[in-house]
């Protein structure tokens, strides 16, 4: 796989919610291109709707930067200037917390994958074990 098909991205939405709904958290789960495109979103009963564009804020970020979100928050962590300004120019899609992580295929980015809904551990493991089944 060279690019991120829709095929791919629903299943690993499938295994993302799969991996939620053993946790007992509803979550929303978005997968984006390389170029920060939604190509899959999955909302589960119950999940508040504005969290379909944090998990797709933090999908969108993780593939950007080819890092996960998490490592991003602390890197930008004492530099509010330049992070307040990224947020202006991706018009509030550049998101920072635990939840997001780049989607790679022979240390490549064709992707960017995330979760919100449970905690910042809860959302990373769900990714995880989303992109451990692929």
């Amino acid at each position: 796989m060279s690019t991120l098909t829709l095929t791919h991205a629903q299943r690993l939405s499938a295994a993302a919610s799969e991996a939620a709904r053993q946790l007992g958290v509803p979550m929303t789960i978005a997968v984006v291109d390389s170029g920060g495109h939604l190509v899959s979103l999955a909302r589960m009963d119950g999940t508040p709707f504005v969290l379909n564009e944090v998990a797709i804020g933090k999908a969108y970020t993780a593939a950007s930067f080819g890092l996960p979100t998490e490592d991003l928050a602390t890197h930008f962590k004492d530099r509010t200037q330049f992070t307040t300004s990224i947020q202006v120019a991706t018009r509030g899609r550049f998101t920072l917390g635990k939840g997001g992580l780049p989607i790679t295929v022979d240390g490549r980015t064709v992707g960017g994958m995330a979760a919100s809904g449970g905690t910042g551990d809860q959302d990373l493991a769900v990714v995880r074990a989303a992109l451990a089944a692929r």
